[in-house]
Formats: C-alpha cells, structure tokens, sequence
C-alpha cells in the first residue's frame, strides 16, 4: 500500500464558531496586541488530512504567546534535543 503524502500547512486562522460568542476569540483579539496565536496542538502533527490540519488553525486551538517564546523555544519544543539542554538557555529568548 502506498503511503499518503502529507498536506501542506493550511494557514487558515479564523473563528471556532462551536464555542458561544461570549467565549470565543476572533482574530481582531490579535491585531495589536503584539502576541502571536501559539498552537496548542501544532499543524505540523496534523497533516494526515486536510480537515485535521484545516482544525488546528481554529482560534479555539490557540494561546496568545509572546513572538520570541512562540518562535523560538515553544516552536523547538517537539525537537528531544530541547529537554536535554538547560532551560535558563531557552528563557534568555524571553
């Protein structure tokens, strides 16, 4: 049996209309608020179907982050070699 490719990142932030408005974030809570929207489960282990990876940019996923923890030691945080190196390291990014 082949094996499935994997789908490209989809980058389509928007609005999890399941959660009650009173609750749900929108992406005009990011603009201006100098913080990144951090995955909470990241697109690039959803990648089997476009569906999964489409889900995953759900503002419902998200967590406001500061850019340089978001992209710098949270984006590194599925590498092992991470957990092997001391955290005062990582937190100078902060």
């Amino acid at each position: 049996m082949k094996a499935k490719e994997a789908v490209e990142r989809l980058d389509n932030f928007r609005s999890d209309y399941r959660v009650p408005q009173v609750f749900r974030a929108d992406l005009a809570d990011y603009t201006g608020s100098k913080h990144d929207r951090g995955h909470l489960v990241a697109s690039a282990n959803q990648r089997e179907g476009e569906m999964q990876n489409s889900e995953t940019f759900l503002l419902s996923n998200m967590s406001p982050q500061k850019p340089k923890f978001n992209r710098g030691f949270g984006r590194n945080l599925k590498e092992p070699s991470v957990f092997s190196m001391p955290i005062q390291k990582y937190l100078k990014l902060m």
